[in-house]
């Protein structure tokens, strides 16, 4: 069993990074280039002439803000879920066994829509969407192989 204390900067870096870089290629590159462009072409619309262009060129620029903007404000209201936690984890072969303020949960590891290890902690992500993460410095090395063995 292995205590794990997961910080408040670690929850919003591994939400971050998830945001950004944890879908597929298409989406990241949107994700990372979509507001840049599109302040830049609402710049370069507003340099043509013309009243309509110009109103539509700073409704491109609020939306681009707004756009960037998204993941940051996405965990400002939802600050609660962001908070330090510092929870006992027990990995058998199939399954995990959560102890988080005296109350234990039980999750078959083939309960999890997918099981993905990045270089810094694991997600284990629910049918539901829902997902937690594990940082991989925190876990023994035995737990770490009974994970490496379940990925999904």
């Amino acid at each position: 069993m292995s205590e794990v204390v997961i910080e408040n900067k670690e929850y919003k870096r591994y939400y971050l990074f998830e945001y950004f870089f944890g879908q597929n290629m298409l989406i990241s590159i949107i994700r990372l280039f979509g507001s840049p462009l599109m302040i830049l072409m609402a710049i370069w619309i507003m340099l043509s002439e013309g009243w309509f262009l110009t109103v539509f060129a700073i409704i491109m620029v609020v939306y681009a803000i707004y756009f960037a903007l998204i993941p940051w404000i996405y965990i400002y209201r939802n600050s609660a879920n962001f908070t330090t936690t510092t929870i006992d984890v027990e990995l058998d072969r199939d399954k995990i066994s959560i102890v988080e303020n005296g109350e234990t949960k039980q999750y078959e590891l083939l309960s999890f829509a997918r099981i993905i290890k990045r270089k810094n902690y694991i997600i284990f992500r629910f049918k539901t969407k829902n997902e937690f993460y594990l940082p991989v410095d925190k876990l023994s090395k035995e737990e770490l192989e009974i994970i490496e063995r379940n990925l999904i």
